[in-house]
């Protein structure tokens, strides 16, 4: 063997040792040890062998620092951590976990598709779903004769047929509220009951059983779709699904479709109505509320045609669940702008607004009242500003149609914004919520319409709306050349149009004031006293002061 061989197949066999016992788990040498056994290269050739970084030793704690020589801390390779062994039936059991039970399980938001599956797949599973929520309800005793029934489930509905049940009269129309029952010759022996409710005129006779189905007096009266497909049409609407989606996740034509959307609209309108007034009220003390005004459906660069836009007045809380009131009214006078924060804010609150002179006694009604001008900031120096209802206009107006931000539709979709944002965060509760203490069906949602739009074109006929303040000089110049001008200033105010840099007032705003006398802004003052004065006392109720021109926005 040549020289210098003997020592480098001695040295790789110790090394080959080593090796040996880490493979074993064995105590491993120091970083000591293996820095004193390197051997830099040699005179006579030879070169010590190195494979990969010095491992550390058992007995060094884990927060000990290590360093070589230079002082530099040396890099360590971290141990593999074994792979945990999960047997075959709990390989997806933390996946089964997050689905929860549709039944029992209270959501926060809205359940997904997967978990509504189990009961929008079945009819019948369905309606068991929707008696479980209270939004229909399952007779299970007669109610004739108090004895227990079994409910029909291939019908629908329940049926006694007891033989003392059969032959006793009722005493109350079975199928409407009406208690009117009249006895009536139904053959030539015998006499049976007929109600005297002209829309309804159920009769009965002897040997007629009674039977109730399941969604008497309820939303889904007179409903000949499937139930499970209109439960799935509720979770579609509360995940802001377009009438697009739902004509075709449900096979629905549009008229259909249409027609229950808007029904929805209407019944988180109705659900919100029906509150009492306390909880549709804002603000209180030491709360802010931020006031504005905003056009809808106006016109764009001011040119085109007419089109007679809709003044929407929001209000809203400066707290975490920035609960809001949006109403339609009819202009922004400062007899309706009072009368509207006077129904919907808390005396006591902080107000936030603007300059408009609407707002200008807002301090004689008990409230803290403070502006600022937004041609010269948005943000005072003391913190004023109406940043929060000014970033709610553009949510609110894409939320909205172009063909619905006008008319009798546009307030559907306010309160429809309103319920939603009231009930932020836990939605499928509050609509069964709803729906168990609201049961308007379709027909009868769509005879209040039809009311509410006759009331609505009633007020509406004098009324004639002004778009901006270009069209309001126009019809002022019109109006002076017709020598027409006192009709101008009773049907749309005295305008002051000047620019405030000639001595004028801000564009746009209305000068109320102009044409009082003093002793009727007297009176003004001491009315304004008096009110103050019976509203802090509690003498009167604060909604007798709601005039009949603002009724319009919660009809």
């Amino acid at each position: 063997m040549p020289r210098g061989h003997q020592g480098r197949l001695r040295k790789a066999k110790a090394f080959a040792k080593k090796l040996l016992r880490e493979l074993k788990g064995d105590a491993l040498p120091s970083p000591a040890q293996v820095e004193s056994e390197r051997g830099s290269e040699t005179g006579d050739g030879n070169v010590q062998v190195h494979l990969g970084p010095p491992v550390p030793t058992a007995s060094q704690g884990r927060n000990e620092p290590e360093s070589d020589s230079d002082g530099k801390d040396e890099l360590c390779p971290k141990p593999k951590r074994a792979r945990k062994k999960y047997a075959k039936c709990d390989r997806f059991s933390a996946r089964k976990k997050k689905v929860r039970d549709i039944w029992t399980d209270v959501f926060e938001g809205k359940p997904t598709l997967a978990e509504l599956n189990e009961v929008v797949s079945d009819e019948n599973k369905a309606i068991q779903f929707l008696a479980s929520k209270g939004a229909i309800t399952i007779p299970t005793i007669c109610g004739r004769c108090n004895s227990g029934v079994t409910p029909d489930w291939k019908r629908h509905q329940s049926r006694c047929q007891k033989a003392n049940c059969v032959w006793k009269p009722p005493t109350e129309c079975e199928i409407c509220p009406c208690k009117d029952m009249q006895t009536v010759p139904v053959s030539t022996v015998d006499e049976g009951k007929q109600c005297q409710n002209a829309e309804c005129g159920w009769t009965w006779s002897p040997g007629k059983p009674w039977t109730c189905s399941f969604f008497r007096k309820s939303f889904l009266s007179d409903c000949r779709l499937p139930k499970n497909e209109v439960l799935l049409l509720l979770y579609l609407w509360l995940t802001n699904a377009t009438h697009t989606m739902v004509c075709t996740l449900l096979g629905w034509n549009n008229e259909t479709a249409t027609r229950w959307l808007k029904w929805c609209r209407k019944m988180a309108q109705e659900i919100v109505v029906s509150q009492p007034h306390d909880n549709n009220m804002i603000g209180g003390n030491d709360i802010i509320v931020e006031i504005d005004e905003s056009k809808f459906a106006k016109r764009k660069y001011h040119k085109g045609r007419r089109v007679k836009g809709s003044w929407v007045l929001g209000m809203v809380e400066r707290t975490q669940q920035r609960r809001m009131v949006l109403l339609v009214v009819p202009d922004r006078t400062k007899k309706t702008l009072e009368h509207a924060i006077m129904t919907f804010v808390h005396p006591g609150s902080t107000i936030h607004t603007d300059m408009w002179k609407g707002y200008i006694s807002l301090d004689r009604l008990g409230y803290d009242h403070k502006t600022l001008c937004h041609k010269y900031e948005f943000v005072s120096a003391e913190g004023t500003h109406t940043q929060t209802i000014e970033g709610n206009w553009t949510p609110l107006k894409r939320a909205i149609p172009v063909q619905c931000r006008s008319g009798v539709d546009l307030q559907e979709y306010l309160f429809q914004f309103m319920w939603r944002r009231k009930n932020e965060g836990r939605e499928w509760e509050a609509l069964w919520e709803g729906l168990a203490r609201v049961r308007l069906t379709v027909q009868e949602l769509e005879r209040m319409d039809q009311e509410r739009e006759r009331v609505c074109e009633d007020d509406d006929e004098d009324y004639v709306p002004i778009d901006d303040a270009e069209e309001a000089e126009k019809a002022e110049e019109e109006a002076v050349e017709t020598n027409d001008y006192d009709d101008f200033v009773a049907s749309f105010g005295d305008l002051d149009l000047t620019p405030v840099e000639d001595g004028g007032t801000m564009e746009n705003e209305a000068v109320n004031d102009s044409a009082e006398t003093e002793e009727e802004r007297l009176r003004e003052d001491i009315a304004y006293e008096v009110i103050a004065e019976m509203l802090e006392g509690g003498v009167v109720d604060r909604s007798i002061f709601y005039h009949d021109t603002g009724a319009r926005a919660i009809i």
